[in-house]
C-alpha cells in the first residue's frame, strides 16, 4: 500500500468543503447532566491525516506558544492492568482490550518534520504535506 493524504470535511458556517489540511476551530466541553457545548480555540490548529492501507497517522500544527508540529502514531489496543496484593501491576488478559493513545513525536520546525517524513512515508508524500501546511500557515 502507498501512503496518501486523507481528504477531510471542513465546515465554516453552513458551508462545507473537502480539504487536505483541516483547521480545527472548536473543542467539546462536557457540562452538567451530560450536556455538551463547544469552546473556540484562540489559536491556529491544523490537522493532516496520512493513510497507509487501514492505518492512519495524524500530523497536527499549533501556533500556541512554541510553534510545533506533532506526529501521532495510531492508537494501540492493550489489556487493562490491575494491581495485585503485592503492589505490582499485571495485564488483565481475561478482559477485552482497550484503546489507548498512540505515541507522539514533536518537531519545532517544518524542516525537521519533512526529514522525518521522508524516512517514514517517502519523498513525494513529504513534499505534499509541506505544501499543504505551507498554504494554510501563511
Amino acid at each position: 500500500m502507498a501512503w496518501s493524504i486523507v481528504p477531510q470535511v471542513e465546515k465554516t458556517g453552513r458551508n462545507s468543503s473537502v480539504v487536505r489540511c483541516k483547521r480545527l476551530r472548536f473543542f467539546p466541553i462536557k457540562g452538567k447532566r451530560e450536556q455538551i457545548s463547544f469552546g473556540r480555540f484562540q489559536f491556529l490548529l491544523l490537522r493532516v491525516v496520512l493513510r497507509n492501507g487501514e492505518v492512519e497517522h495524524t500530523i497536527t500544527y499549533s501556533n500556541k506558544g512554541d510553534r510545533k508540529f506533532i506526529y501521532h502514531w495510531p492508537p494501540k489496543w492493550v489489556y487493562p492492568r490491575y494491581t495485585a496484593a503485592n503492589g505490582r501491576t499485571y495485564p488483565d488478559t481475561l478482559s477485552p482490550k482497550i484503546k489507548t493513545a498512540g505515541d507522539a513525536q514533536e518537531f519545532t520546525s517544518m524542516d525537521n518534520l519533512i526529514n522525518f517524513l521522508v524516512k517514514q512515508v517517502g519523498q513525494e508524500v513529504a513534499n505534499e504535506v509541506r505544501d499543504v501546511f505551507a498554504i494554510r500557515i501563511e
